[in-house]
């Protein structure tokens, strides 16, 4: 009869060490998922929307451009038409140029993001964003406001080109959703 309790005791002991095993297990992938929750919300649901701001930008900016040289492109311009002619130019280069902001503030709204909430970014991603921040710093150092801390094109052509954007790549795997290597989804 004493073995026959031993047993019982035993047994609810191991029952009881499973349930909690279980509920620790279950505790921590509640907290993994809250974490995930969080860093979809906060970080990368707004960087995907200030990035896909940013493609449209891109796209329309080169639709202007695109536009005004195909209608200016291989026309003769009379000489007392200069004037009309210039001014259609220079509004087309300032729309253009005002998507190229719009991508610039964007950019500026992408670093603060990072830098208030560098906890919530992926390890996998650390590099893109260190990439990011690196060409968005030589932007402004570099290229300033567009005419005062501009280098000269001769120094400028030695240096490695500055992206105004992130990789495509990463755009894409934001936008798509696709499963990461580790497991969780978007």
């Amino acid at each position: 009869m004493i073995e026959r309790i031993m047993e019982y005791g035993f047994t609810f002991l191991a029952g009881a060490f499973l349930i909690k095993l279980c509920d620790w297990f279950l505790a921590k992938k509640q907290r993994e998922i809250a974490n995930l929750q969080e860093q979809l919300k906060t970080l990368y649901g707004r960087l995907h929307f200030l990035v896909s701001q940013n493609q449209q930008c891109f796209k329309q900016g080169k639709k202007v451009t695109k536009a005004h040289l195909e209608e200016s492109e291989g026309r003769q311009f009379p000489q007392e038409n200069f004037q009309e002619v210039r001014a259609e130019a220079d509004t087309s280069i300032s729309v253009s140029n005002d998507y190229s902001r719009l991508v610039k503030d964007n950019n500026a709204q992408i670093r603060k993001l990072l830098e208030e909430i560098w906890h919530l970014i992926d390890e996998d991603d650390v590099e893109v964003f260190v990439g990011f921040l690196d060409n968005h710093t030589r932007m402004n150092v570099e290229a300033g406001d567009g005419a005062s801390n501009r280098l000269p094109p001769s120094i400028a052509r030695r240096l490695d080109p500055i992206f105004s954007c992130l990789p495509d790549s990463w755009r894409e795997w934001i936008a798509s959703g696709r499963q990461r290597e580790n497991g969780w989804i978007i």
